[in-house]
């Protein structure tokens, strides 16, 4: 029992690694057609991912 919560087992999703896990969680959670802002610098594999799932992405630099 975690936090003194049962957890079901169809409520937990096992991936490969942390960059699968993100990719999954962005497609679902983000529908196509919407508008994401990624901070830049960024971890190289976000854009990617973001885009893949559909949606218009405007990149926000920050830096002196």
């Amino acid at each position: 029992m975690l936090m003194k919560r049962n957890i079901n087992r169809n409520e937990v999703l096992v991936t490969v690694g942390a960059t699968q896990a993100l990719d999954i969680a962005f497609r679902a959670y983000i529908d196509s057609g919407e508008e994401v802002i990624l901070f830049d610098p960024r971890y190289v594999e976000y854009e990617n991912m973001i885009r893949l799932a559909g949606v218009n992405l405007f990149m926000c630099p920050l830096g002196l």
